[in-house]
């Protein structure tokens, strides 16, 4: 078990994480403010004690203060290694990732680019190669509408499991 014992989910939560842990693809669409993040966090525990073949974990939010706050629960909630990709330096992030032997690559959705230049390093086209993430998209609107291109790379991506969390699950054509 990777969370910490002084970690208690509200009943509420506890309620989300019983009744979708037996499910190998979930939407958490609670409202804000309400813990989605570490209903998330709880059900990749549970992943975690099931046999899947790659046991790591791949966490794509928004750029900026999102980024920042999945880093302070994760590291706050769990025993878990937890690699920010630094948008300034998506190979040497990958490559902390895969030297640590990380269990959490935590990124922006941005990141699912892939690079203009053919030569450039493309952090889409390394985790395309690995088998087996738990994929947890934090502000899943981003990949509401099929034809969009992130949403097209997120679908390359071979995955375990899927948790999508967003508070705005529909927009104003759902």
């Amino acid at each position: 078990v990777m969370l910490r014992p002084e970690i208690e989910l509200f009943d509420h939560q506890d309620l989300c994480v019983g009744k979708l842990r037996v499910q190998p693809n979930i939407a958490i669409l609670d409202d804000m403010g309400v813990g989605k993040t570490l209903e998330a966090i709880a059900i990749d525990d549970i992943r975690r004690q099931q046999s899947w073949p790659w046991k790591k974990t791949l966490v794509i939010t928004l750029n900026g203060p999102m980024t920042t706050q999945w880093a302070s629960v994760l590291r706050r909630a769990t025993y878990l290694k937890v690699v920010v990709v630094d948008a300034k330096d998506k190979r040497g992030s990958w490559e902390e990732f895969i030297a640590l032997d990380a269990d959490v690559l935590l990124t922006h959705w941005e990141s699912l680019w892939k690079p203009r230049s053919p030569n450039a390093f493309s952090l889409l086209e390394q985790l395309c190669k690995k088998s087996g993430l738990h994929v947890i998209a934090d502000e899943a609107q981003k990949i509401m509408h099929r034809a969009n291109q992130v949403t097209k790379n997120l679908k390359k991506i071979p995955t375990a499991y899927k948790t999508g969390l967003t508070g705005t699950p529909t927009s104003g054509r759902p």
